[in-house]
């Protein structure tokens, strides 16, 4: 068989041979016609493309002091083609998610997520587990895409098993779990909710019979008492409404009231679209409310394109202040302004806004299986004071100019856990053509706009993890995470607890004026902890992967450990008086011209490492390469993984002793929720 390599014995002899000599022959299908093959001449062949459709054979010449004699060996069966290698198993590139409110009686259903490998089916297997998402167990006979939610589901969340199988075998990958699933009985009542109305307009039994808008924006029909919006209801909206929703009311503890949109449902307007407080507008200090897009809900503006209608007034999908208890999940915040690719004037983003919580002390808000594109900023929360118990997980958000800003209006108070984790963030560049009017950014973090001086939030745990970040734009592009420190308002002060990992954060401009002003995470203010991240830059020409200088006097010690920086002009830049520890990391690829790593005093090409190791006090275990060798793959999950061969596998420090400092232990998984070795070197990188 072609490529299958052939070994030859040397036969029998008399006449004590002393040495003997070995021909390879390609013969005919006969064993005929047989003629030496060049350089053949070893006691081992491997048939190449030439010997296929024929046979070979080996002349073994034995020799001693009275001469050398020839004996042929048989040939062989005729050379073949071998098989071809079997197809990999398909890989996860984007997690299953699951729409749905998660309600007794609700039906779930599941997305497959996306694979490479060209998946041929696909299997699925719903589980149960605790409140916090683990101790999950399969659900007998909940093996289809959807399910529905019975009793003994009440207490706990779900999450649902997708198994992708091909020729090259299954892979298993699983959702985020659900919120905690409530019972009927909790949940109360369902009332339908139209533009206008249909059939009684009793609100009751279906869409067919929905009260008009008008009704549920009326505070008089909130509250207790028959057939209005108490805690634990539904609020089912129906088919396109065209003016905001008002929640003029609360939930209670387990109780929440339930903003459903129903299959089909919409909230679209025209002219100058969602107002400033929001196509829903939470208003002050609302408290257990949940928005669920259920399966395909969607808020849009429908002519705020560039060629529509430019308008520059205050436009809001989601608006809140104060809110406690709420949660914003499964919904599409579509186009509230459409900016085109090259535009010359795009309007300013800072007042288009996706989903907007601002002042007050938000807790336990949780914003989550969103997608918000076309929008300026995307998502906006401000926190404060004793904020605590917010979450921004798996949205998806592209063409807008911010991905997530958790911000603060006031200096100092005890903010955290604030959890900014596995979202999924590009296409920022269609707001990126006029220099002067936008920036750019995937994560920013700041306090109010205060400027200089301003100290910033004290954060007790800000955990920004599992995202991954490409910023597009040709022009302003500040930092795909940028925790701003004193030359603008501050993030958090010297003694912020910071955790930055498992993020892949990239940069790939469309032309020669593209700059990362900020490197592709500029760690300007608290005390960081920056692991596994995976940094890739647009080209060895520009930009600095990592600049940790002159970042803040509030700045206090960063440990940054098991990072993979490639494909920057300078890949790091770094003042010894920020540093805590640095080590483990992977350095790629930053050209041979260029100032490759720069601390104070000294700019020092990538061949000069050894001066930076002596220089920075640290960096001594880790590497320096041509190439990282890195998947260019671009969808969540897969961008940025090391491939076969790659120096950033098994060469990183193990963290497992930091795992219980982060929320569930998630430092210990990879970006892909792959379990990290709790011994041995860990990958370095994020995954």
């Amino acid at each position: 068989m072609e490529g299958e390599t052939l070994s030859a014995s040397s036969g029998t002899w008399t006449g004590n041979p002393t040495s003997y000599a070995y021909q390879w022959q390609d013969c005919d299908t006969a064993g005929d016609e047989c003629s030496s093959i060049g350089g053949a001449t070893s006691s081992s062949y491997k048939p190449t493309a030439k010997d296929v459709g024929d046979t070979v054979r080996v002349v073994v010449t034995a020799s001693n002091e009275g001469g050398a004699t020839a004996a042929s060996s048989a040939v062989t069966a005729v050379v073949t083609v071998p098989p071809p290698p079997p197809p990999p198993a398909p890989t996860n590139t984007e997690l299953p998610s699951v729409n749905g409110s998660a309600v007794e009686g609700q039906t779930l259903s599941a997305s497959t997520g996306s694979w490479t490998g060209s998946p041929t089916s696909y299997a699925y297997q719903w589980e149960d587990c605790n409140t916090a998402g683990g101790s999950c167990a399969g659900i007998g006979g909940a093996i289809s895409s959807s399910y529905k939610l019975v009793a003994s589901d009440v207490g706990h969340t779900l999450r649902v098993v997708v198994t992708a199988s091909s020729a090259g075998g299954s892979t298993p990958a699983s959702s985020a779990q659900t919120t905690t699933v409530l019972s009927q009985a909790t949940t109360g009542p369902q009332i339908y909710v139209a533009q206008t109305g249909a059939g009684s307009q009793s609100g009751e039994g279906s869409c067919a019979n929905a009260h008009p808008l008008s009704w549920l924006n009326n505070s008089s029909d909130w509250g207790t008492g028959s057939g209005k919006v108490a805690p634990g209801t539904t609020v089912d909206l129906c088919g396109t409404l065209t003016a905001p929703v008002e929640a003029q009311g609360n939930g209670s503890g387990g109780k929440p009231v339930t903003i459903l949109f129903t299959a089909g449902a919409k909230i679209a307007m025209g002219g100058a679209g969602c107002p400033g407080t929001g196509c829903i507008d939470l208003g002050d200090k609302r408290e257990y409310v949940t928005i669920d897009g259920g399966s395909d809900g969607v808020i849009e503006n429908t002519n705020r394109g560039a060629k529509k209608e430019k308008n520059e007034s205050s436009t809001t999908g989601i608006y809140g202040t104060s809110s406690k208890h709420v949660s914003v999940e499964n919904l599409e915040i579509a186009n509230l302004y459409v900016a085109e690719e090259g535009e010359s004037s795009p309007i300013g983003n800072t007042e288009i806004r996706g989903i907007f919580f601002t002042e007050g002390e938000p807790e336990y808000l949780t914003i989550k299986n969103d997608v918000v594109h076309d929008t300026g900023w995307a998502i906006n929360v401000t926190v404060n004071g004793k904020s605590n118990h917010v979450d921004i997980e798996h949205n998806t958000l592209y063409h807008d100019s911010h991905g997530i800003s958790p911000t603060g209006s006031t200096e100092g108070g005890d903010v955290g856990p604030v959890v900014v984790a596995y979202n999924h963030f590009y296409g920022d560049g269609v707001w990126a053509s006029n220099p002067g009017l936008n920036h750019m950014d995937g994560i920013h973090c700041y306090t109010g706009d205060k400027g200089t001086g301003t100290k910033g939030l004290h954060w007790t745990g800000l955990y920004i993890y599992d995202n991954t970040i490409t910023m597009e734009g040709e022009y302003g592009v500040t930092a795909p995470v940028y925790i701003e420190g004193e030359s603008g308002p501050q993030c958090g002060d010297s003694t912020s607890n910071m955790w930055i990992f498992n993020n892949v954060l990239t940069g790939k401009g469309a032309g020669p004026k593209f700059a990362l002003n900020n490197g592709l995470l500029s760690p300007y203010s608290g005390e960081e902890h920056i692991f596994n991240n995976t940094f890739i830059g647009n080209k060895t020409s520009e930009g600095s992967c990592i600049p940790i200088k002159n970042p803040s006097s509030e700045a206090a010690n960063i440990t940054f450990e098991n990072n993979v920086l490639t494909t920057c002009r300078t890949l790091i830049d770094a003042e010894t008086s920020k540093l805590a520890s640095i080590d483990y990391n992977l350095y790629a690829n930053a050209g041979t011209a260029n100032e490759a790593f720069a601390c104070p005093g000294h700019e020092l090409y990538f061949s000069q490492f050894a001066e930076w190791k002596n220089c920075i006090g640290g960096d001594s275990h880790s590497i320096t390469i041509s190439s990282a060798k890195l998947s260019a793959t671009e969808t969540f999950g897969a961008l940025g993984k090391p491939e076969a061969g790659s120096e950033a596998i098994g060469h990183g420090t193990n963290l497992t002793s930091l795992c219980a400092s982060t929320p569930e232990e998630a430092l210990c998984k990879n970006i892909n929720g792959q379990a990290r070795p709790s011994t041995g070197g860990w990958d370095i990188g994020a995954f």
